[in-house]
């Protein structure tokens, strides 16, 4: 499992843990996922810009059949609407949204899940 963010501090933190803990195949990786060259099953990307930019980053990163995941807080019917105009140019199609609320702040998030056809 390839752990990628932007954040050295993060990556860095990311590399102890994988250490102390002992966890196997797992790695760390620092970089942004535009740039990075790899393709894979799962991508989860913690959502915090616009639905465009988040397909745009995850979905040309997933093998055909892959799934993305957008962690996000805020979602709306217009949301919906928008992905769903995008999908077809990433020949992708829209799994399900899950809504959900956080035990210990009990504020409301969402899971999108999208597959990569071909």
């Amino acid at each position: 499992m390839t752990l990628l963010d932007a954040t050295q501090k993060k990556v860095k933190f990311l590399h102890s843990l994988h250490s102390a803990v002992g966890l196997v195949n797992i790695y760390p990786e620092w970089g942004r996922a535009e740039a990075h060259g790899h393709r894979y099953d799962l991508a989860l990307i913690r959502a915090v810009g616009d639905v465009r930019r988040c397909c745009a980053y995850g979905l040309p990163r997933l093998r055909s059949g892959g799934i993305l995941v957008l962690y996000r807080g805020q979602w709306s019917d217009e949301d919906t609407q928008h992905l769903e105009t995008l999908l077809p140019q990433y020949r992708s199609q829209r799994l399900d949204i899950q809504a959900f609320t956080t035990p210990l702040s009990h504020a409301q998030r969402h899971c999108i899940y999208i597959q990569r056809q071909g």
